[in-house]
């Protein structure tokens, strides 16, 4: 099992456009009607999209679509070989990409508090799953 964590800040900026864009995309495999959401890929680092359409474009460039990097997988901060390795261990060798429904990551941010900065996904060879917490109020 893999823990991953992606800054919030940028999640929920993707999780707009997925929301707001008029049309989506579907991830490859992908079912019925195609829904607001988020695509995890594992590629050249392993990283979250909007599957709206167009593209949310990335500002530093505009050719690309802006994703946000899962800390332990982010080629923006990791050398070559050490980012492919952790995309190996956390995915496999192979590349992919699933479908994460708007829904489903909004219920899972809103167990966490403000000051949380990012969303956990913990990742197996048989399933993702969202990191959320169980929290009750002080009395």
């Amino acid at each position: 099992m893999a823990r991953l964590h992606f800054d919030r800040a940028g999640v929920l900026e993707l999780l707009a456009h997925a929301e707001a864009a008029p049309s989506r995309r579907k991830v490859f495999g992908q079912a019925g009607p195609v829904m607001p959401g988020l695509i995890l890929v594992a590629d050249e680092g392993v990283y979250l999209l909007s599957n709206g359409v167009p593209m949310l474009r990335n500002p530093d460039n505009r050719d690309a679509n802006k994703v946000v990097y899962a800390r332990e997988a982010d080629p923006t901060k990791m050398a070559e070989g050490d980012c492919r390795a952790a995309k190996n261990l956390i995915w496999g060798c192979d590349d992919g990409s699933e479908y994460i429904s708007a829904r489903d990551v909004r219920d899972a941010l809103a167990t966490y508090q403000e000051r949380d900065t990012e969303l956990m996904l913990e990742v197996t060879d048989m399933s993702i799953a969202f990191v959320a917490f169980n929290r009750t109020p002080a009395a």
